[in-house]
């Protein structure tokens, strides 16, 4: 397995409900430790385009160790030292055979 070659902070959402008055209170988010993992681009398309401008399209296959137990809907990426963004987790998959988790996002 190659070297880690950025990591992932996981999203964590806190609290929200419904306060002791009966009104909604309103969930906020934090990020774990940065985890390290490999991280590969699957696609990075800056062809999209909608009525009022362009998108970038980026998928990527995130590797970490198999010990770690991940439960994630979202996921912040930084690869090579950049900030790639927040993403939604398509699929998880443990790979037992080479220890590793593959996250799909």
């Amino acid at each position: 397995m190659l070297p880690a070659n950025g990591y992932i902070e996981v999203k964590n959402i806190i609290g929200g409900g419904i306060g002791d008055d009966g009104l909604p209170v309103a969930a906020s988010a934090d990020y774990s430790a940065p985890i390290a993992a490999r991280i590969q681009t699957l696609r990075h398309d800056k062809e999209g385009r909608y009525e009022d401008g362009r998108f970038i399209a980026n998928s990527y296959h995130i590797f970490i160790p198999l010990d770690m137990n991940f439960t994630a809907d979202e996921v912040r990426i930084t690869l090579n030292g950049r900030c790639m963004g927040n993403f939604t987790v398509q699929n998880i998959e443990y790979l037992t055979l080479v220890n590793k988790v593959k996250i799909t996002v």
